[in-house]
């Protein structure tokens, strides 16, 4: 009877990997389309911010992604983004700016792909309000309060 020895089983291994080369795996790989039709992932919204904000966004393959972008009710101020190219490098991923956004105001969005409006919902994004001592009871830069007077 053989005796079953780790050095067998690795030298078996070997001869069953090296015969693996040669199968046709095609069939097991996935195929990249040649240009993205659909998100992988996202769009997300990133930072807030007072007049701007980002949205991240992650396509099957290459594409040229831009987002629309309006104040809630006023699709007649539709704005663009810059165009950004998605590629393997960076894992199709993009990162675009609205930039020039009112404060404290929502805006509705459309991520085009290759110039055609994706179908799925729109994201709403929201900048920050204006607050920085503006509201009453804030504090006040460089505002010193007077404790010489008798309580």
């Amino acid at each position: 009877m053989p005796v079953f020895t780790r050095r067998r089983f690795l030298q078996g291994a070997g001869v069953g990997f090296s015969a693996g080369l040669f199968w046709p795996l095609s069939g097991l790989g996935q195929d990249m389309p040649l240009r993205a039709s659909a998100l992988h992932a996202g769009p997300m919204q990133g930072y807030p911010a007072v007049r701007s904000a980002q949205l991240w966004l992650q396509t099957l393959g290459p594409a040229r992604v831009q987002v629309a972008f309006w104040p809630e009710g006023r699709e007649e101020a539709r704005r663009l983004t810059e165009i950004v190219t998605t590629k393997a490098q960076t894992q199709f991923t993009a990162l675009l700016t609205l930039d020039d956004l009112a404060p404290g105001t929502r805006y509705a969005t459309r991520v085009l792909l290759d110039g055609q409006a994706l179908a799925a919902s729109p994201l709403t994004v929201r900048t920050l309000s204006l607050w920085q001592w503006r509201h009453p009871g804030a504090p006040r830069q460089g505002h010193v309060m007077d404790v010489s007077s008798p309580m």
